[in-house]
């Protein structure tokens, strides 16, 4: 495969994992849905890897929306024999006939702009998306499906507690930009009930801030943010006062964990994807990133007319999670958030003063 170095070294990595139990996918089906999501697409890129270097025959079925972009996410490996391209929004009823062993189910409109300005399109994506998949299930009997859900289910907690699989806090429905916390909610209940009802084999995760390759950096994310502001300058500029907490993962962690969950977790069991070493503040974030960029005098700044505005106002202070489920399994991270940080920097092409 003819793929960028940090996607063949990241995708290599996870192929080569040793937490991961491969046997169960060889010479299986995976259908992974919003492939061409950064995130997602690593999914792609793995389960291919693996059968270059270890000849795994895994049939790749990367479920896109969108044919143009799914084209350029996938350039490089898209002649790849095992891998088929499902072009069709998942909110269409999915009628594949061929056997699928298993269901990797991340499409969802997850950036800022989305669950701001198209808060119905957001919500139908996750609950009749989940719908559609999970009634494939019940159509053609699977052997695992992984819901892709988020930290943001855990909602407003009125205490800085580190967030269990159990930690609720207050989410308030009639605010459309909760519309992707609400309905990522409900289609963990659906999926649940599907499990209870229809004896489907299904697992959930929630994974919290992941760092990767391939992020849209107009998404309106924290840390696609800083690198945009970087790759236009050396200064990276604080709409808040930099205070919240959050916790990092590096992609090539986060799917292993996931793929983890899939192949060896219990079903109907839910499990955070994070690692407390990666928990930091926005503020030292943006540090850090500064001072690894090669540009001595890159420092950090604060838009203090900026600290109105809703995005800043309603941000939850502190979102930090506990993976002792996750590490129950097994599962121990690689790359430390420096690392994660720096190969981040790497992929969008800033120079970096290595540490690696």
């Amino acid at each position: 495969m003819d793929l960028s170095r940090i996607i063949c070294e990241d995708s290599t990595q996870i192929a080569k994992s040793k937490y991961i139990d491969w046997e169960k996918l060889k010479g299986k089906t995976v259908l992974v849905s919003g492939a061409n999501g950064y995130v997602p697409s690593y999914f792609v890129f793995a389960l291919l890897m693996y059968n270059e270097l270890f000849d795994g025959d895994i049939k790749v079925i990367a479920l896109c929306r969108n044919k143009e972009r799914a084209t350029e996410r996938f350039k490089d490996i898209i002649d790849n024999e095992r891998m088929f391209l499902l072009i069709q929004d998942v909110t269409d009823l999915v009628t594949l006939t061929d056997p699928i062993h298993f269901i990797i189910h991340a499409a969802s409109p997850a950036g800022y702009h989305s669950r701001h300005f198209n808060p119905a399109d957001t919500f139908n994506a996750n609950i009749i998306g989940s719908k559609n998949l999970l009634e494939l299930c019940r159509r053609n009997p699977i052997e695992g499906f992984l819901l892709l859900s988020s930290v943001d289910v855990y909602g407003h907690n009125s205490h800085e507690e580190r967030l269990g699989e159990s930690s609720y806090g207050f989410l308030d429905p009639v605010k459309p930009r909760n519309s992707y916390s609400i309905s990522k909610l409900a289609s963990e209940g659906l999926v649940i009930a599907y499990k209870e009802e229809y004896g489907i084999p299904a697992k959930i995760v929630r994974p919290f801030q992941i760092l990767g390759n391939g992020l849209d950096l107009k998404d309106g994310r924290l840390h696609a943010d800083f690198i945009s502001q970087l790759i236009h300058g050396k200064d990276i500029a604080l709409k808040g006062d930099g205070t919240p907490l959050r916790t990092f993962m590096y992609v090539t962690d986060a799917i292993t964990a996931m793929l983890v969950v899939l192949l060896s977790g219990e079903n109907g069991e839910v499990y955070n994807v994070c690692e407390e070493s990666g928990d930091i503040s926005v503020v030292d974030l943006a540090k850090l990133m500064v001072s690894l960029n090669c540009e001595e005098d890159g420092k950090v700044t604060f838009e203090k007319g900026q600290r109105d505005s809703v995005a800043v106002r309603e941000a939850v202070q502190c979102v930090v999670g506990d993976s002792t489920k996750l590490k129950g399994l097994g599962f121990q991270v690689e790359y430390s958030l420096p690392e994660a940080v720096e190969r981040i920097m790497l992929a969008y092409g800033l120079s970096t003063k290595t540490i690696l």
